[in-house]
């Protein structure tokens, strides 16, 4: 055998990009996506600009404008450099646009804080954009370049005279990397009023479309933006940390946030870990609170925090993760005294805090228990849709109204039935033996009965046990059919079925959910085994056949367990060929109770049975 060639491998396999070609070539490695995230990381990267100079003490103003796809972020900062940088030879403006390797943020001089933090975000707009229009005031001079997927189009050129200064950037991300992905503008408009929270001083306005919105943040605080009810119970500021948490009545998990010079991190991080343990740590110092697990303690809960630090390690390009471990204990140390002296001076709060923890606790050990008894029946499973009885055969993909729930005497009869199954809306439930007789035991023997538990579960049904209505807001199928045996056997299963939902669920009944299979006695084939007929008696089976019994196989149907799928699913299964009838529920009224109840009379009249 000949050996296969291998793929040349030489030195000019190995491809050098620019680094313009490396980040469009890789979008998601600077980020994160190329979806809506990814637009929208575009313009955090933009505002993130604008924060940093807010943070330097340059810029009051920030706005932002979305017409359509053409987003424009605009501030009154010091705005960029545009004379020729030394070591690229090209207008600063242009190098920081195209020239990964450069930025602002690497020199504590510039930027003591910073938002942005590798200088690489306002290069990805530049690159991932169709097109990026710059303008610059500066000196007394604005300054305009263009740029078509960060190539620009000339050197920065003067347009006018200006007395102000600041940067505005206007550009429509390129859909060759995002595709038809849209900019969330709700998200947008979040951001920014987080950022007014955040920035006392700051002017924001945000124009969609024809709708402007102004955010003002001369009073702001960090409390504003817990969305909790009432006001934040706790803040703290320093120049480095600040915090607000507020204690709710939310029954929800706690909800800490967490920022990094200005800059959202909504995967949380060093920072939110030390506020979580300043909370629980003081909590955990009142009264009654150390055999409350922190979960319960924490509930309801809502935090944030900002902190500034000098060169943050974050877990990504898109910095959603703050990493520094020395910010966690800076934050608990700071954090955790304060702490416990408001819950000092608040012992009514703190109380009711662990009182509800304990609570908690408590309910959560009863479900446990609970859930630990359903566990021992082996006909339940938990899933995505919830609890199902586990011998069920499900069609899990359909509307309520769509699905048939097919009720079988046994596995034998099911295993035909499963096979001879629409999957898509057909479902199967074998029930061992008759269950119990509803009309005639106490209600509690009946409802715990593990064939009518598993009817009901499979149903969807909710009982009263001291009513005959039961509620239906859960059911989960379209129509019930019982599947029992032309026999006597058969028929009585299917009557006690029946008379368990008469007495525990009539409603069910009344609106028609349920329906018997009429189940045929007899089969009939032509002598060549071509065609087969199926009836109640061999003058149907003539009848319907159209030919004479002597030129008819005639057999008797012993029951479901014995026929074949194909047969099944002809005379019991497929909707055009099968026979059902709907139980009507005023047409069975008395019935039930006299075929099933105490009254041996009179089911014996019933019955037509004559003594002698």
């Amino acid at each position: 055998m000949a050996k296969k060639k291998t793929r040349d491998y030489e030195a000019e396999s190995i491809q050098v990009l620019t680094d313009g070609e490396h980040l469009r070539l890789r979008p998601a490695m600077y980020i994160g996506s190329v979806d809506s995230d990814g637009v929208y990381q575009l313009v955090k990267e933009l505002l993130d600009n604008s924060l940093d100079e807010y943070l330097a003490g340059a810029a009051r103003e920030i706005n932002v404008t979305v017409a359509g796809d053409v987003v424009t972020v605009l501030d009154n900062g010091r705005g960029i450099p545009v004379d020729i940088h030394p070591q690229t030879g090209v207008s600063t403006l242009q190098t920081v646009l195209t020239n990964l390797q450069s930025g602002g943020k690497f020199n504590a001089k510039t930027y003591a804080v910073s938002a942005g933090l590798h200088g690489v975000g306002i290069k990805a707009v530049s690159y991932l954009s169709e097109f990026l229009e710059v303008h610059v005031w500066r000196s007394g001079v604005c300054w305009r370049q263009f740029y078509n997927r960060g190539v620009p189009e000339a050197e920065p050129q003067k347009v006018k005279r200006a007395g102000k200064t600041g940067t505005e950037i206007r550009f429509r991300p390129d859909p060759d990397i995002f595709g038809t992905a849209v900019l969330d503008r709700e998200r947008v408009r979040g951001r920014l009023r987080d950022v007014v929270a955040l920035c006392r001083g700051l002017r924001v306005t945000l124009q969609v479309d024809d709708t402007l919105e102004t955010m003002d943040g001369t009073a702001s605080s960090l409390a504003a933006v817990l969305a909790a009810d009432g006001y934040p119970t706790f803040t703290h500021s320093t120049d480095t940390i600040e915090v607000a948490v507020a204690f709710t009545e939310h029954d929800e998990p706690e909800a800490l946030r967490g920022f990094v010079n200005l800059s959202d991190t909504p995967d949380g991080g060093t920072h939110v870990v030390g506020l979580r343990q300043s909370v629980l740590g003081a909590l955990q110092g009142q009264q009654g609170a150390s055999a409350v697990q922190d979960r319960d303690l924490l509930t309801g809960v809502r935090g944030a925090v900002h902190v500034k630090v000098q060169n943050p390690s974050f877990k990504g390009q898109t910095k959603d993760r703050l990493m520094d471990r020395a910010v966690e204990q800076l934050v608990s140390s700071e954090m955790l005294p304060r702490m416990q002296r408001f819950f000092e001076a608040n012992r009514p709060l703190a109380r009711s805090i662990i009182e509800r923890a304990q609570r908690m606790g408590k309910a959560r050990e009863q479900y446990r228990k609970l859930r630990a008894a359903a566990s021992t029946q082996t006909v339940l499973r938990r899933d995505a849709r919830g609890v199902l009885p586990g011998k069920l055969t499900e069609a899990a993909d359909c509307k309520v109204k769509d699905r048939e729930l097919y009720i079988c005497e046994g596995n034998s009869a099911a295993g035909s039935a499963i096979k001879a199954r629409n999957p898509k809306n057909q479902e199967i439930l074998p029930l061992r033996g008759k269950i119990v007789n509803a009309l005639r035991e106490d209600a509690s023997v009946a409802l715990k009965n593990a064939e009518v538990q598993t009817l009901v579960t499979a149903i969807g049904l909710t009982l009263d046990p001291k009513g005959s209505v039961c509620d239906t807001s859960k059911v989960r199928v379209g129509k019930v059919l019982l599947l029992c045996d032309a026999d006597p056997d058969g028929q009585h299963i299917a009557t006690l079925i029946l008379g368990f939902f008469w007495r525990f669920a009539r409603n069910v009944v009344e609106q028609g959910l349920i329906h018997i299979v009429l189940s045929p006695l007899f089969r009939g084939t032509d002598e060549a085994g071509s065609a087969y007929w199926y009836a109640d008696s061999i003058q149907e089976l003539e009848k319907t056949s159209g030919l004479p019994s002597k030129k008819l196989r005639i057999s008797r149907l012993k029951g479901h367990g014995e026929a074949d799928a194909n047969e099944i699913g002809y005379y019991a299964m497929s909707p055009k060929t099968r026979r059902t009838l709907r139980i009507v529920g005023q047409a069975t009224d008395g019935r039930f109770e006299a075929l099933m109840g105490s009254d041996v009379g009179a089911r014996k009249v019933l019955l037509g049975i004559v003594e002698d």
